[in-house]
């Protein structure tokens, strides 16, 4: 048995760096997800599979910024108090319901935002800036050609690009792909994400059985937008049966993630039944705490993610594990937001490893800062609760002052 234990934690005794894992997982040939084409008003959540780029102009045509009154610049030179310029309203222009009649010299059009500008006008007066008497406006001051005027494509233009391959797709690229002609795009199949749960304990005839609630935070992991989640069970602490329950769903997922059966001691099963199933190691432990078991194969080029049980853990490492996986096959970016900012207390973690600490969001003394969340005895759940991140303290630091920048990763 206690040759059993050493063979086992022997592969742990190369864990790589946080930088490593980043480098590798990048560099590998993963199975590319599917792609689908969607109309653009459906698209929000999902990742852009191709740049796209506007079709035609927008505006199409010069169009008011303000409300007020078309006219042509050039007869307002030398406008002022004691000689105005006058103009006769001849028509209305809003938007969707433009006037094309000729306008004369000492006609003006009245316009409301949006609305086209009248052939031969070239600037448009604000409604508070002219006094209306009638059917006549007078301006008392002068106007510049294509005041208050957006020229045709001003807003985008044909062969702008507006999102990018590995984009999210926000609400406010829809008007833009709405209006530069796009009305159709190409994103990436939800990823089909399959979670195994393994553990003796986790049944209930167990002698201290405990209940399964990794299985639905691992569920919940990715935005529903860009992945559909399936269960594939849970399973005891044997290689042979996690290895079938990987294997024969394999056909139903891009991408499995394995919580238990990953440990320093002589429950590590997952490496003997990734061999099993004929899987290939692509990393296998990390020097980051907590997740230090964390691990990833490849099953026929897709990958395996094998984490610690504790939920806690599982939740931290797969956040931040399957961000560098969704940008090593789609390209993604932005999925996480890192910013420098100030924590607000002294921290000692020593070095060695990459030391990963929740984090909160806090104000003091005019500032944003962040706030440690959790205690010296470890990562816990409830050190999660309130958190709006992660801290990230590279494995060569040793801590940190009050008023240090660190780097902190927003959920």
């Amino acid at each position: 048995m206690a040759g059993t234990v050493r063979k086992k934690m022997s592969r742990f005794n190369s864990m790589i760096s946080l930088d490593e894992v980043s480098r590798i997982v990048k560099a590998y040939s993963w199975k590319k997800l599917s792609t689908v084409e969607v109309e653009t008003a459906t698209s929000v959540g999902m990742i852009a599979a191709n740049t796209v780029v506007a079709t035609k102009d927008f505006p199409p045509n010069p169009r008011s910024l303000v409300d007020g009154y078309a006219i042509r610049s050039a007869e307002t030179e030398g406008s002022s108090p004691a000689d105005p310029s006058r103009f006769k309203i001849v028509g209305k222009s809003e938007a969707g319901k433009g006037f094309y009649s000729a306008v004369s010299g000492g006609e003006s059009v009245e316009i409301y935002t949006g609305g086209i500008l009248p052939e031969g006008l070239d600037a448009v007066v604000m409604a508070e800036n002219a006094t209306v008497s009638g059917d006549t406006i007078t301006v008392s001051s002068s106007v510049k050609a294509w005041e208050n005027v957006a020229s045709r494509g001003e807003d985008l233009s044909a062969g702008t690009v507006l999102v990018s391959s590995g984009n999210i797709i926000k609400p406010w690229h829809l008007p833009a792909l709405t209006d530069g002609g796009i009305d159709r795009l190409t994103v990436f199949s939800p990823m089909r994400v399959a979670v195994l749960n393994t553990g003796d304990e986790l049944f209930p005839d167990a002698p201290d059985h405990i209940e399964n609630s990794g299985m639905s935070s691992m569920m919940a992991l990715l935005p529903w937008r860009f992945s559909n989640t399936l269960w594939i069970g849970q399973v005891h602490d044997d290689p042979d049966d996690i290895a079938r329950a990987v294997k024969e769903s394999s056909d139903r997922w891009d991408l499995a993630i394995i919580t238990g059966g990953s440990s320093l001691g002589r429950k590590d099963e997952v490496p003997e039944a990734m061999g099993i199933a004929g899987a290939i190691e692509v990393f296998g432990g990390m020097r980051t705490k907590p997740g230090r078991t964390t691990s990833l194969y490849s099953l026929d080029g897709k990958p395996v993610l094998s984490l610690s049980g504790f939920p806690s853990t599982s939740i931290l490492m797969a956040d931040l594990i399957v961000e560098i996986l969704l940008e090593a096959i789609t390209g993604v970016s932005g999925y996480r937001i890192r910013e420098r900012l100030p924590i607000s207390s002294d921290i000692t973690t020593g070095s060695g490893y990459t030391r990963l600490i929740p984090g909160t969001l806090v104000e003091m003394n005019g500032r944003t800062m962040v706030a440690p969340a959790s205690s010296n005895r470890g990562m816990r759940l409830g050190s999660l609760l309130n958190s709006s991140g992660i801290i990230i303290v590279p494995e060569w630091v040793e801590g940190y002052h009050s008023g240090d920048l660190v780097e902190f990763r927003l959920w």
